[in-house]
C-alpha cells in the first residue's frame, strides 16, 4: 500500500515514470520504485 501511495502523491510530471513502473517493474520495495523514478526521470531530461 505504501507503493501505491508514493505513486498516487506524484505530481503529473512523473506519469511517464508511474506508467513505466506499474507496467513493466517488478515491484518489491519502495527503494526500487524510488530507483525506477529517478532512473526513468534521469532519461527522460537527458534526451
Amino acid at each position: 500500500m505504501t507503493i501505491m501511495s508514493f505513486l498516487a502523491g506524484l505530481s503529473s510530471e512523473f506519469e511517464t515514470a508511474k506508467s513505466q513502473i506499474l507496467f513493466s517493474f517488478d515491484i518489491t520495495s519502495l527503494k526500487d520504485v524510488f530507483s525506477g523514478v529517478l532512473c526513468t526521470e534521469n532519461t527522460s531530461s537527458n534526451q
